[in-house]
């Protein structure tokens, strides 16, 4: 069950900062966060440096938050809206300028023009908008759930909807002009969890895990 945190927040805290203090508390490593959860050692520095802008586009920076807060066994959802209030409190406001109206007269069809025009732009952005809320299709090929491996690395292959950005265990890869991706991925002798995540712009992302034991070719001869 996830803890309540009772951190008293100043204008320069972030959900990074929070993060790093109870890492520390429990006596982890920033190494030991990054081998449970599969995010690279750099991208959990950014995090708890607030760096935000040296992570993957997309929603990346939620997506890591909840799996660092997970492995602390603290309130992912608090976290979030911590992390939600210091962007706001960092974006500087803007004062609307007063649009100056001429007082001249337009031709009933010139109206009737512009308000298909208008109307037609309003379902074209919410159609995009609609598009990029949905989370996209993922498949994955391979590997299965359970494989085992006596190669030091393994293909990852699979398939996302055409123009979905693709990342595995945080590392982006490129997609192609179908929507199919192939990576291969290094293992390390024991357990490996390959993620996969497709990502949209606005969407929630679509995750898929897949367990993977690498057994060393000497390590598998001398069972036998």
């Amino acid at each position: 069950m996830s803890r309540f945190l009772t951190y008293n927040l100043s204008q320069s805290s972030h959900a990074g900062e929070i993060l790093q203090t109870e890492r520390r508390r429990q006596n982890l490593s920033l190494p030991a966060i990054g081998h449970i959860t599969g995010i690279l050692l750099k991208y959990l520095k950014a995090i708890e440096d607030g760096n935000w802008s040296a992570l993957p586009e997309g929603n990346y920076r939620r997506y890591f938050i909840k799996s660092y807060a997970g492995v602390l066994n603290i309130s992912a959802d608090k976290l979030l809206a911590i992390d939600a209030a210091s962007s706001l409190s960092h974006k500087p406001l803007t004062i609307a300028k007063p649009i100056k109206i001429a007082n001249t007269s337009v031709h009933p069809y010139r109206l009737i023009l512009a308000g298909g025009v208008v109307a037609a732009v309003i379902v074209y952005l919410v159609s995009a908008a609609w598009l990029n809320l949905v989370p996209p299709r993922l498949q994955l090929f391979e590997p299965t759930d359970g494989q085992t491996s006596v190669s030091a690395v393994i293909k990852v292959r699979g398939q996302t909807q055409v123009g979905t950005p693709i990342a595995i265990n945080g590392q982006a890869v490129e997609v192609s002009a179908s929507g199919e991706f192939a990576q291969e991925v290094p293992l390390k002798p024991g357990v490996n969890i390959i993620t996969v995540m497709a990502q949209k712009t606005y969407s929630q992302p679509t995750i898929i895990s897949r367990q993977v034991i690498y057994w060393p070719t000497k390590s598998v001869s001398l069972i036998k």
